[in-house]
């Protein structure tokens, strides 16, 4: 009787002693963090906004990678990370081709968030539970052990890449290494948990394989090279599995049937593809397909990725992006981007790995970051599809050692504040702003916008500045982007553009509107050229490295002048 006394109140006291683990509480806080990333101004790079869909579907300009003689983006990835979701939004709003440029502006991030949480956080949970079971799979008692801790606690490697400034910020966002790198994440957990288990490989398994490899290519051509050693460790794991057999004939066959398999998943999703391609730059260059042998007769000019590749072959075309040395990526990006993970990454080349998958998740980091390094043009997004492989590999060895665990947590934050805070974090709020500095010039302006200049800044987006439908394309400014020119460059379009004495058109606005860092625009500028300057606005914090405002020994008074200002320029 005793004994069932006992055993009753112990099941009894089971939910009121359940607590939750401290790693859940961490994850919950970092997945909070993580969606209010989308929230955050910070501007990485153009391509967040120009390759991604939103200005080529929402806003004035075309990037030049989508013009129909260039066509070395596919249409797909665009239409994936930003038409849809915002189809989907419109729908649910019942605002069917009505969307505003803050709308455009975080819906695809929500949507992206929403697919790094599937893509890369539950992807790397399933390796890990699935490598523990593996490890565990002798003894069934320790196989439901196993199980049961996973369920309960968050595994380190989750953590490690919740917490990595790379997801928060790259992964939220719609860029193109963004989803190569999800892509990968999904190819790399494919071959892992089917190559755990032999019984469950199939002519389907193979198939879906070849179709992420497709979507991956069609994605950036540079997954190929993240993709190959993982392809490499499936068919060897074909072949080992059969190898076992007296006739070698069988591991032949295996492999045999695993390469046709993916060439048939490839080879279909890619003609899909290069239809879907195809189908949109006819529209754009002719306005409408008028019959299938036209498509057809296009096609082999509209291959994106091999058009890409080309493009990328010619030195000549990437100096117009920046050349870099060739060890930019191991020594400058790698550790931009991973951190203490790289530094352990580079530390264990040549030691023996703890497992077959671990294996194969470094030579996807060493193929990858060898052929992407031949190349003379860096940036470190280009090193986005490492992020999972490299968390595989060192996220137990940083988390089981405290001083680790401290560098991480630094390290991140600060490239977070940096990256996702203040870096060009202006541009975005000045062009949402626009509605606010609407002023009356006169006929004139009802008959066209206002220019509106941006100089030493980012690209700016030009759907950002659309106040309504977009279908009416109501914009209220006609942007100017000046890059990095000369003040020489800023004076004559100026003068163009303003009603002043000088302007030999006879014709012109009133006042026009500068963004541009207060330091760029000095008194003795504005005397020589009778340039009246009246502040309007400014937009904190803002910091461009290209063009950062003289310190004069006061750190508040410096912090205080990392702005982006916005002036209305008169004639004197």
């Amino acid at each position: 009787t005793k004994w069932r006394i006992k055993n009753r109140t112990a099941v009894l006291r089971i939910p009121t002693a359940v607590k939750m683990d401290s790693s859940w509480k961490l994850y919950i806080i970092l997945a909070i963090i993580r969606v209010c990333c989308c929230f955050s101004p910070g501007y990485i790079h153009p391509d967040e906004f120009f390759q991604g869909g939103q200005e080529l579907f929402y806003g004035s300009v075309i990037p030049w990678e989508f013009e129909p003689e260039n066509a070395i983006r596919s249409i797909v990835p665009p239409l994936f990370m930003t038409r849809l979701p915002m189809s989907i939004y419109c729908a649910v709003m019942g605002d069917i081709g009505v969307a505003r440029g803050l709308e455009v502006f975080l819906v695809p991030r929500l949507f992206m968030c929403l697919l790094s949480f599937l893509a890369f956080d539950w992807m790397v949970w399933k390796v890990v539970t699935s490598s523990s079971t593996d490890a565990n799979s002798s003894a069934p008692e320790h196989q439901h052990q196993h199980q049961h801790q996973h369920r309960s606690k968050v595994p380190a490697e989750v953590l490690i890449l919740a917490s990595s400034w790379s997801l928060l910020l790259f992964g939220c966002r719609p860029f193109t290494n963004t989803l190569e790198a999800m892509v990968l994440s999904c190819l790399l957990v494919l071959v892992i948990l089917k190559g755990n288990d032999p019984s469950a490989a199939d002519y389907r398994f193979d198939i879906l394989a070849g179709v992420m490899c497709s979507i991956g290519f069609f994605t950036r051509f540079t997954f190929v090279f993240y993709a190959f050693p993982v392809m490499l460790s499936m068919l060897y794991s074909r072949w080992r599995n059969k190898q076992g057999n007296s006739d070698h004939s069988y591991a032949y066959a295996s492999v045999i049937s695993c390469l046709i398999s993916l060439a048939v998943g490839f080879l279909v999703c890619s003609f899909a593809l290069i239809l879907a391609d195809t189908y949109y730059y006819i529209n754009e260059t002719v306005g409408s397909v008028n019959s299938l042998s036209d498509v057809m007769r296009v096609m082999p000019s509209k291959i994106a990725p091999l058009n890409a590749l080309i493009y990328n072959s010619n030195v000549n075309n990437l100096s117009d992006h920046g050349l870099h040395s060739r060890v930019t990526h191991a020594f400058v990006n790698m550790p931009i981007l991973f951190g203490p993970l790289s530094f352990l990454f580079y530390a264990g080349i040549g030691f023996s790995l703890s497992s077959a998958n671990i294996s194969m998740c470094q030579q996807s980091v060493v193929f990858g970051l060898a052929f992407l390094s031949s190349a003379p043009h860096q940036e470190p997004r280009f090193l986005l599809p490492i992020l999972v492989p490299i968390v595989l590999i060192n996220a137990q060895t940083i988390s089981s050692k405290r001083f680790l665990v401290w560098f991480w947590t630094f390290f991140n934050f600060t490239l977070y504040i940096f990256f996702g805070v203040l870096h060009q974090a202006g541009v975005v709020p000045s062009l949402l702003g626009n509605r606010n500095f609407l002023t009356n010039q006169g006929s004139e302006l009802q008959s066209s916008p206002t220019p509106l200049i941006y100089y030493h800044t980012y690209m700016p987006p030009t759907y950002l500045s659309a106040t309504g439908s977009f279908n009416e394309s109501s914009k209220l400014y006609s942007i100017i982007d000046l890059k990095g020119s000369s003040q020489e460059s800023l004076t004559e379009v100026l003068e163009e553009h303003l009603l002043c004495k000088n302007n030999k058109r006879q014709r012109g606005y009133q006042t026009v509107h500068v963004v541009t860092q207060h330091h760029l625009l000095s008194e003795e500028w504005q005397r020589q050229n009778h340039f009246n300057l009246i502040h309007l606005s400014s937009y904190w914090p803002h910091l461009s490295t290209e063009d950062i405002h003289p310190f004069t020994g006061d750190v508040f008074s410096f912090m205080l002048n990392m702005e982006l200002s916005r002036f209305e320029v008169l004639c004197s």
